[in-house]
Protein backbone atom coordinates (compact mmCIF):
# COMPACT_ATOMS: atom_id res chain seq x y z
CA UNK A 1 0.00 0.00 0.00
CA UNK A 2 1.06 3.61 -0.31
CA UNK A 3 1.31 6.11 2.48
CA UNK A 4 1.11 8.59 1.44
CA UNK A 5 22.36 23.62 5.37
CA UNK A 6 22.99 27.07 6.36
CA UNK A 7 20.15 29.59 6.65
CA UNK A 8 20.75 31.11 3.23
CA UNK A 9 20.95 27.78 1.45
CA UNK A 10 17.99 26.37 3.32
CA UNK A 11 15.83 29.36 2.44
CA UNK A 12 17.06 29.42 -1.13
CA UNK A 13 15.95 25.80 -1.44
CA UNK A 14 12.54 26.79 -0.07
CA UNK A 15 12.08 29.72 -2.45
CA UNK A 16 13.47 28.14 -5.60
CA UNK A 17 10.98 25.22 -5.90
CA UNK A 18 8.06 27.67 -6.05
CA UNK A 19 9.66 29.69 -8.84
CA UNK A 20 11.07 26.61 -10.57
CA UNK A 21 7.53 25.28 -10.82
CA UNK A 22 6.29 28.64 -12.10
CA UNK A 23 9.03 28.73 -14.72
CA UNK A 24 7.99 25.27 -15.90
CA UNK A 25 4.40 26.46 -16.09
CA UNK A 26 3.21 24.13 -13.30
CA UNK A 27 1.15 26.81 -11.58
CA UNK A 28 -1.01 24.33 -9.62
CA UNK A 29 2.00 22.78 -7.88
CA UNK A 30 3.53 26.21 -7.26
CA UNK A 31 0.28 27.38 -5.68
CA UNK A 32 0.13 24.25 -3.51
CA UNK A 33 3.60 25.02 -2.10
CA UNK A 34 2.50 28.40 -0.68
CA UNK A 35 1.08 29.14 2.77
CA UNK A 36 -2.57 28.56 3.58
CA UNK A 37 -2.97 32.31 4.04
CA UNK A 38 -1.75 32.91 0.48
CA UNK A 39 -4.24 30.33 -0.79
CA UNK A 40 -7.03 31.89 1.26
CA UNK A 41 -6.43 35.29 -0.33
CA UNK A 42 -6.06 33.96 -3.87
CA UNK A 43 -7.85 31.05 -5.52
CA UNK A 44 -5.95 28.63 -7.73
CA UNK A 45 -7.91 29.79 -10.76
CA UNK A 46 -7.17 33.43 -9.99
CA UNK A 47 -3.49 32.66 -9.41
CA UNK A 48 -3.18 30.77 -12.68
CA UNK A 49 -4.93 33.52 -14.63
CA UNK A 50 -2.85 36.29 -13.07
CA UNK A 51 0.53 34.59 -13.50
CA UNK A 52 -0.30 33.68 -17.08
CA UNK A 53 -1.51 37.15 -18.09
CA UNK A 54 1.45 38.87 -16.43
CA UNK A 55 3.98 36.53 -18.01
CA UNK A 56 5.19 35.19 -14.66
CA UNK A 57 4.18 31.63 -15.54
CA UNK A 58 6.90 30.39 -17.87
CA UNK A 59 9.18 33.36 -17.09
CA UNK A 60 12.65 33.46 -18.66
CA UNK A 61 14.93 34.22 -15.69
CA UNK A 62 15.00 35.34 -12.06
CA UNK A 63 17.91 36.89 -10.16
CA UNK A 64 17.70 37.54 -6.42
CA UNK A 65 19.29 40.79 -5.24
CA UNK A 66 18.75 40.89 -1.47
CA UNK A 67 17.26 39.15 1.55
CA UNK A 68 16.00 40.62 4.84
CA UNK A 69 14.86 38.62 7.89
CA UNK A 70 12.71 40.21 10.60
CA UNK A 71 10.20 38.87 13.16
CA UNK A 72 10.00 35.39 11.63
CA UNK A 73 9.39 36.84 8.18
CA UNK A 74 11.87 36.68 5.33
CA UNK A 75 11.70 39.07 2.38
CA UNK A 76 13.42 38.35 -0.93
CA UNK A 77 13.92 41.07 -3.53
CA UNK A 78 14.80 40.10 -7.09
CA UNK A 79 14.52 40.89 -10.78
CA UNK A 80 12.37 38.71 -13.02
CA UNK A 81 12.49 38.53 -16.81
CA UNK A 82 8.96 37.82 -17.97
CA UNK A 83 7.90 35.21 -20.53
CA UNK A 84 7.60 37.68 -23.43
CA UNK A 85 10.49 39.84 -22.30
CA UNK A 86 10.68 42.86 -20.06
CA UNK A 87 11.93 42.97 -16.49
CA UNK A 88 10.12 43.67 -13.25
CA UNK A 89 11.04 43.82 -9.56
CA UNK A 90 9.69 40.83 -7.65
CA UNK A 91 9.29 40.89 -3.86
CA UNK A 92 8.49 37.65 -2.05
CA UNK A 93 7.73 37.38 1.66
CA UNK A 94 8.08 33.99 3.33
CA UNK A 95 7.07 32.69 6.76
CA UNK A 96 7.68 29.30 8.40
CA UNK A 97 4.83 26.82 8.03
CA UNK A 98 4.75 23.02 8.38
CA UNK A 99 8.50 22.82 8.91
CA UNK A 100 9.68 24.98 6.01
CA UNK A 101 9.67 28.55 4.67
CA UNK A 102 6.75 29.15 2.30
CA UNK A 103 5.48 32.02 0.16
CA UNK A 104 3.22 34.32 2.17
CA UNK A 105 2.91 37.36 -0.11
CA UNK A 106 4.11 38.09 -3.63
CA UNK A 107 4.37 41.54 -5.22
CA UNK A 108 5.68 42.90 -8.51
CA UNK A 109 6.49 46.47 -9.56
CA UNK A 110 8.44 48.39 -12.20
CA UNK A 111 11.01 49.88 -9.76
CA UNK A 112 11.93 49.17 -6.15
CA UNK A 113 11.00 52.67 -4.97
CA UNK A 114 7.76 53.37 -6.88
CA UNK A 115 4.69 51.48 -5.61
CA UNK A 116 2.04 53.20 -7.72
CA UNK A 117 2.00 50.37 -10.27
CA UNK A 118 2.59 47.56 -7.76
CA UNK A 119 0.76 44.31 -8.46
CA UNK A 120 -0.14 42.14 -5.47
CA UNK A 121 -0.83 38.46 -5.97
CA UNK A 122 -2.78 38.46 -2.70
CA UNK A 123 -4.73 41.02 -0.72
CA UNK A 124 -3.28 40.10 2.67
CA UNK A 125 -2.40 43.14 4.75
CA UNK A 126 -2.02 41.51 8.13
CA UNK A 127 1.13 40.35 9.87
CA UNK A 128 2.46 36.80 9.79
CA UNK A 129 0.25 35.97 12.79
CA UNK A 130 -2.73 36.19 10.41
CA UNK A 131 -1.64 32.91 8.86
CA UNK A 132 -2.31 31.00 12.07
CA UNK A 133 -6.05 31.44 11.52
CA UNK A 134 -5.84 29.20 8.48
CA UNK A 135 -4.31 26.20 10.19
CA UNK A 136 -7.45 24.10 10.78
CA UNK A 137 -7.70 21.74 13.70
CA UNK A 138 -8.62 18.08 13.25
CA UNK A 139 -12.25 17.37 12.28
CA UNK A 140 -14.72 15.93 14.74
CA UNK A 141 -15.17 12.15 14.76
CA UNK A 142 -18.46 12.33 12.77
CA UNK A 143 -16.86 14.59 10.16
CA UNK A 144 -13.82 12.31 9.98
CA UNK A 145 -16.10 9.30 9.41
CA UNK A 146 -17.79 11.15 6.52
CA UNK A 147 -14.37 11.90 5.07
CA UNK A 148 -13.30 8.26 5.35
CA UNK A 149 -16.52 7.03 3.76
CA UNK A 150 -16.15 9.45 0.83
CA UNK A 151 -12.51 8.43 0.34
CA UNK A 152 -13.09 4.67 0.38
CA UNK A 153 -16.10 4.88 -1.92
CA UNK A 154 -14.07 6.93 -4.39
CA UNK A 155 -11.23 4.44 -4.13
CA UNK A 156 -13.67 1.58 -4.71
CA UNK A 157 -15.02 3.22 -7.86
CA UNK A 158 -11.53 3.07 -9.37
CA UNK A 159 -11.16 -0.58 -8.39
CA UNK A 160 -14.46 -1.53 -10.02
CA UNK A 161 -13.68 0.51 -13.14
CA UNK A 162 -10.11 -0.85 -13.16
CA UNK A 163 -8.97 2.67 -13.83
CA UNK A 164 -7.40 5.10 -11.34
CA UNK A 165 -7.51 8.26 -13.47
CA UNK A 166 -10.45 9.82 -11.60
CA UNK A 167 -9.01 8.82 -8.23
CA UNK A 168 -5.69 10.43 -9.22
CA UNK A 169 -7.51 13.74 -9.76
CA UNK A 170 -9.34 13.26 -6.44
CA UNK A 171 -6.16 13.14 -4.33
CA UNK A 172 -4.21 16.16 -3.11
CA UNK A 173 -1.86 18.16 -5.29
CA UNK A 174 0.80 17.40 -2.70
CA UNK A 175 0.48 13.64 -3.36
CA UNK A 176 0.31 14.03 -7.14
CA UNK A 177 3.66 15.80 -6.97
CA UNK A 178 5.14 12.64 -5.43
CA UNK A 179 3.54 9.89 -7.48
CA UNK A 180 2.62 9.37 -11.12
CA UNK A 181 -0.67 7.87 -12.29
CA UNK A 182 1.24 4.88 -13.66
CA UNK A 183 2.97 4.20 -10.36
CA UNK A 184 -0.30 4.57 -8.44
CA UNK A 185 -2.05 2.14 -10.78
CA UNK A 186 0.72 -0.41 -10.33
CA UNK A 187 0.65 -0.05 -6.55
CA UNK A 188 -3.11 -0.57 -6.28
CA UNK A 189 -3.53 -3.18 -9.00
CA UNK A 190 -3.62 -5.93 -6.39
CA UNK A 191 -7.06 -4.74 -5.28
CA UNK A 192 -8.29 -5.28 -8.85
CA UNK A 193 -6.65 -8.70 -9.07
CA UNK A 194 -8.30 -9.78 -5.80
CA UNK A 195 -11.73 -8.46 -6.89
CA UNK A 196 -11.98 -6.30 -3.78
CA UNK A 197 -15.35 -4.60 -3.42
CA UNK A 198 -15.71 -1.87 -0.82
CA UNK A 199 -19.17 -0.71 -1.90
CA UNK A 200 -20.84 -1.93 1.35
CA UNK A 201 -18.84 0.78 3.17
CA UNK A 202 -21.60 3.15 2.01
CA UNK A 203 -23.90 1.92 4.79
CA UNK A 204 -21.51 0.07 7.11
CA UNK A 205 -20.47 1.35 10.52
CA UNK A 206 -17.02 2.96 10.54
CA UNK A 207 -15.16 2.90 13.85
CA UNK A 208 -12.16 5.11 14.52
CA UNK A 209 -9.32 3.60 16.53
CA UNK A 210 -8.57 7.02 18.01
CA UNK A 211 -9.55 10.64 17.55
CA UNK A 212 -8.28 12.19 14.29
CA UNK A 213 -4.92 13.86 14.82
CA UNK A 214 -2.62 16.29 13.03
CA UNK A 215 1.05 15.31 13.00
CA UNK A 216 4.07 17.62 13.21
CA UNK A 217 4.10 18.07 9.43
CA UNK A 218 0.51 19.34 9.45
CA UNK A 219 -1.05 16.19 7.93
CA UNK A 220 -4.32 14.81 9.25
CA UNK A 221 -4.17 11.12 10.20
CA UNK A 222 -7.35 9.04 10.51
CA UNK A 223 -7.13 5.38 11.60
CA UNK A 224 -9.96 2.90 12.04
CA UNK A 225 -11.84 -0.11 10.72
CA UNK A 226 -15.17 -1.30 9.36
CA UNK A 227 -16.77 -4.75 9.23
CA UNK A 228 -18.11 -5.56 5.76
CA UNK A 229 -19.93 -8.78 4.77
CA UNK A 230 -16.86 -10.29 3.09
CA UNK A 231 -14.04 -8.92 5.27
CA UNK A 232 -12.98 -6.45 7.90
CA UNK A 233 -11.32 -3.33 6.50
CA UNK A 234 -8.56 -1.62 8.47
CA UNK A 235 -7.43 1.77 7.22
CA UNK A 236 -4.98 4.57 7.87
CA UNK A 237 -5.69 7.64 5.77
CA UNK A 238 -3.52 10.73 5.50
CA UNK A 239 -4.88 14.09 4.39
CA UNK A 240 -3.39 17.44 3.45
CA UNK A 241 -5.46 20.60 3.85
CA UNK A 242 -6.10 22.29 0.50
CA UNK A 243 -8.65 25.04 0.83
CA UNK A 244 -11.46 24.57 1.33
CA UNK A 245 -11.14 20.91 2.45
CA UNK A 246 -8.90 18.04 3.47
CA UNK A 247 -7.54 16.13 0.44
CA UNK A 248 -6.14 12.59 0.47
CA UNK A 249 -2.33 12.36 0.63
CA UNK A 250 -1.84 8.70 1.50
CA UNK A 251 -3.72 5.47 2.07
CA UNK A 252 -2.96 2.21 3.87
CA UNK A 253 -5.67 -0.41 3.56
CA UNK A 254 -5.94 -4.03 4.75
CA UNK A 255 -8.88 -6.32 3.93
CA UNK A 256 -8.90 -9.19 6.43
CA UNK A 257 -11.08 -12.29 5.90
Amino acid sequence: MIAGCGEKNKTQESVDPFFSLLQKGDTAAAYESTTRAFQTAQTLQGFETQTRELGVAGFQALEWKSKVTQDKEMKWDGEITLKKGGKRILIATLIPESGRWRIYTLRMRTTREDRKDEIQFTQIGQSAAFNKVYKPGPPTNPDAVKLVRETLLKFNESIQQKNFEEFYQFISTNWRMQISLKRMTEAFHGFIDENIDLSPIKDAEIKLDEAPLINQEGFLIVRGQSKLPAYRVKFELTYNYELPKWKLSGIKLDCID
